[in-house]
């Protein structure tokens, strides 16, 4: 009796081969739903972001991962950051995004990201530019800024990972003037930054008090005010006086005319005539009153003024008038 075994055997072939047909799709589906982000937004930036990618426009690339990441932080969406800092030359940037492509796919079970990070990191690694920054002489207080980055204590004197570029290193510690350089990163090169002795900073003297200058022993301008006033007061006194003399001659000769007042009983002209008397008359009051005021005050500013201690401020001398519109007298006001 023949047992055929062929056509058992292709069957059992055909099943096995369409099981592993069904495994791969499924592992395939798999694979895609990993890639896919939970955020529809997030997801069409992320798209949105390896489109330009492939057009090489890796400004927008970056920021299209950056939001994409912000709003569903996701390796894949981290790993392609990382590639597009790369090709825009920031080496040093596109390691560190590497270094947490590979702590958060660990985390969050991606291995086929954590192995195209390491891939990438160590692709990178030997082209980074390094500063290391050491000082001569610590003092307390003191810092160090290279760029945006604090050099702490324990990061001095160790290889430190910066993008390719221009940055400007500055020193400071209280009581200290500030030490500045300029530090060019280069592309797989290794730069060494010294930070000398700080300088002490000068100490700054106390302003001197302001100078107060000595009295002033001379006379001063209130003196010479005073000489003014006199002399005025000189010139009133004459004026007045001369009225004076000249209104006791118009009364007089009025008296004495038997045309104008005989036997003391004066005419309508000879009143007419002591009445222009009137008017010399005041005239004479008020120069001698305004000129006695004057002499009395520039005496009292000639004394004050001698000694060197007087101060003018806002003198006058306002007139007093008499109740007939004729000069009475004069009043000196002011501060000195």
């Amino acid at each position: 009796m023949r047992v055929c075994f062929l056509p058992a055997f292709r069957r059992m072939l055909a099943t096995v081969l369409l099981a592993l047909l069904l495994l791969s799709g499924a592992l395939a589906r798999t694979a895609r739903a990993d890639d896919a982000l939970v955020n529809p937004t997030a997801d069409s930036l992320f798209k949105a972001g390896r489109e330009l990618m492939e057009a090489k426009r890796y400004p927008e690339a970056c920021a299209k991962f950056e939001e994409s990441y912000r709003l569903d932080a996701s390796a894949g969406t981290l790993l392609n950051l990382g590639r597009c800092n790369e090709a825009l030359g920031k080496t040093a940037t596109a390691w560190s995004l590497y270094k947490r492509t590979i702590t958060l796919g660990n985390a969050t079970n991606k291995p086929r990201h954590v192995t195209a990070a390491e891939e990438f990191l160590e692709a990178v690694d030997a082209r980074l530019a390094r500063v290391v920054v050491t000082v001569t002489e610590p003092v307390a207080g003191l810092t160090v800024r290279c760029g945006d980055v604090d050099v702490g204590e324990a990061a001095r004197g160790v290889p430190l990972p910066f993008d390719p570029g221009r940055y400007e290193l500055v020193a400071n510690a209280p009581g200290h003037e500030s030490f500045k350089t300029v530090v060019l990163a280069v592309e797989g090169k290794m730069e060494t930054v010294v930070v000398p002795p700080l300088v002490r900073a000068k100490a700054i003297a106390p302003a001197l008090p302001p100078k107060v200058s000595a009295p002033h022993e001379g006379p001063d301008a209130l003196f010479f005010v005073g000489v003014g006033g006199v002399g005025l007061g000189a010139v009133g006194l004459a004026i007045g006086t001369v009225f004076g003399v000249m209104t006791l001659d118009a009364a007089d000769e009025a008296l004495t005319d038997p045309a104008l007042c005989p036997d003391h009983a004066c005419t309508p002209l000879g009143l007419d005539h002591i009445e222009e008397t009137r008017t010399t008359s005041r005239v004479s009051s008020g120069a001698l009153i305004a000129g006695g005021v004057l002499v009395a005050a520039g005496v009292t500013f000639m004394v004050v003024g001698a000694s060197g201690r007087g101060g003018l401020q806002n003198v006058a001398l306002v007139p007093q008038l008499s109740p007939d519109g004729g000069v009475a007298g004069a009043r000196l006001v002011g501060a000195w």
